[in-house]
């Protein structure tokens, strides 16, 4: 189902959590211990499929694992919580604050571990944050008014943040953006 209908890279998270907390990123198929196996079997002598399959024990799917991970880290403890599995956009994590009726200057996020997770978040010097964003002054701009015309849209009147991912690493893109969430009570 996951990969007819997603295709990888994918990303899992929970519905219901903030600053990344739960997250697992897939930037290929994960192969299962039975593909290996398998492999491992019709390689040569050794162990039967079953003796292999006896000793690895059940089969692990890890998109499956990671969706449970994601569902156990819900804040929110109830029947309703759910996984959130979405393509993964490779690219850059850009940023734009609002306050009142102007859009600040773009801001590229650079996590040292290369994921934007809770600990690049909340621990000091495990990211860059590059103000304004090295990009081409239209698309900043571009930028900047669809942070606003998203802030307006819903509803926000004071000040937010709006996040996106900058698709600019694969040969196909030029450097489409995609909006990923808004925060309203924002660490700006």
């Amino acid at each position: 189902f996951i990969d007819g209908t997603f295709g990888y890279p994918l990303i899992v998270k929970p519905s219901r959590q903030g600053s990344s907390v739960g997250i697992t990123i897939f930037h290929t198929r994960p192969e299962d211990p039975y593909t290996r196996l398998k492999r491992e079997v019709a390689a040569g002598p050794g162990r039967t499929e079953s003796e292999l399959v006896r000793l690895l024990g059940p089969k692990e799917d890890p998109v499956w694992d990671a969706i449970k991970k994601a569902v156990e880290c819900n804040e929110d403890k109830n029947e309703n919580n759910a996984a959130i599995v979405e393509r993964y956009i490779p690219g850059k994590e850009i940023t734009v604050s609002i306050l009142g009726d102007k859009a600040l200057p773009v801001i590229e996020i650079r996590p040292h571990s290369n994921v934007y997770d809770y600990k690049s978040k909340y621990t000091a010097g495990e990211t860059d944050y590059v103000c304004p964003a090295q990009l081409d002054e239209s698309l900043s701009k571009e930028i900047q008014n669809t942070a606003l015309k998203v802030h307006k849209l819903l509803g926000c009147e004071v000040y937010s943040r709006v996040d996106f991912r900058l698709d600019n690493e694969s040969q196909f893109s030029n450097n489409n953006f995609y909006f990923l969430e808004i925060n309203t009570l924002p660490g700006m």
